[in-house]
């Protein structure tokens, strides 16, 4: 699965120094992001927003402190316009990094991210390649990078790339538990089965971090690539433990139904993932999938429409309208 994703963690190691340094935005700053991990995000994005548009108007002038107040707050707003499909926020986020954070190798990965989301794959390679410019070492943007290559590469030209993050993980102390993350996916890329060093890499970060919830996908992630659905379903569920609102975790559910062929409970998750994101191309694809599995091809085709409003270049929504198109001997449509 190909979400988006990003951690707290980072931000919370950084508020440590921020909050000293007395911003006085500081401790909004702080409610602000524990209310978007907690499942409160409704309640964050206006005072990120206000964050925000304070630190546009002063942007010349900001101190450090206020700066990383700044670059932590569009670090909220890229999760929430994720989480909910807000396209004003996508907007917000996009402009802010363009102007004010040029050269932050995090920022501009987040970016990629969201081009990618739209389906604009070759500005979110430039963006994950001037993240690799300005950070060698920034495990998420190669991985983004890689995965993009999937498309057009074989898997077995790919391992010595994937091996790339193995080696790291042998040289390198003190890694983020963020970034563990990215070091357990590229073992199951470098074999299918490697699961020993994905299991490792995560349960490191999750000493460190137990409700990190983007390695806690991770690993429901492993397990269903493993046919172990029960042991997906237990890692994905425990997030909503402390985030009701985790996007990730209920489409990590719906692709655990699908796999198993559970329509009714892959209709439940997907309902509960569009609630939060109306907008999402996955779940619209795969909501589509189960009206025209019925032959339900009005209403089918609607939810296709919707997830191309939002990524016309999405593979699952165009292989499923390309599947149903042949079934019903659309071959204009199947072109």
């Amino acid at each position: 699965m190909k979400y988006l994703k990003t951690s707290i963690y980072p931000i919370a190691v950084a508020l440590a120094v921020i909050l000293s340094s007395g911003p006085s935005f500081g401790k909004d700053l702080t409610g602000a992001l524990e209310a978007l991990r907690t499942g409160k995000g409704r309640e964050a994005v206006p005072v990120l927003r206000a964050i925000i548009a304070d630190s546009t108007m002063a942007a010349a002038d900001l101190s450090e402190a206020s700066r990383q107040v700044y670059h932590q707050a569009l670090e909220g707003i890229y999760q929430l316009a994720y989480r909910y499909g807000d396209e004003d926020l996508h907007r917000v986020f996009q402009s802010c990094v363009e102007r004010d954070f040029p050269e932050n190798a995090d920022l501009l990965t987040h970016l990629g991210q969201v081009y990618h989301y739209h389906g604009d794959y070759v500005r979110a390679r430039k963006m994950w390649e001037r993240a690799l410019e300005l950070e060698p070492d920034h495990l998420e943007a190669r991985y983004r990078l890689l995965e993009l290559r999937e498309w057009s590469e074989a898997p077995d030209d790919l391992r010595e790339d994937y091996q790339w993050f193995v080696d790291y993980y042998n040289r390198t102390e003190n890694i983020p538990p963020a970034d563990l993350e990215w070091i357990g996916r590229a073992c199951v890329k470098i074999d299918k089965f490697e699961w020993d060093g994905a299991q490792k890499a995560y349960q490191e970060a999750l000493d460190a971090s137990p409700e990190l919830e983007s390695v806690l996908v991770a690993k429901g992630d492993l397990w269903l690539d493993r046919y172990d659905p029960e042991n997906a379903v237990k890692f994905y569920s425990s997030i909503f433990k402390f985030n009701p609102e985790s996007l990730d975790a209920y489409l990590g559910l719906a692709e655990t139904h699908r796999e198993n062929g559970n329509f009714s409970g892959l209709k439940e998750m997907l309902d509960r993932a569009l609630f939060l994101n109306p907008h999402h191309p996955l779940a619209l694809a795969y909501m589509a999938d189960v009206y025209l599995y019925d032959m339900d091809y009005e209403e089918g085709q609607r939810y296709l429409d919707r997830g191309f409003e939002t990524n016309p270049n999405h593979p699952a929504l165009l292989a499923i309208q390309a599947t149903y198109a042949i079934k019903r001997k659309d071959m204009d449509l199947v072109k």
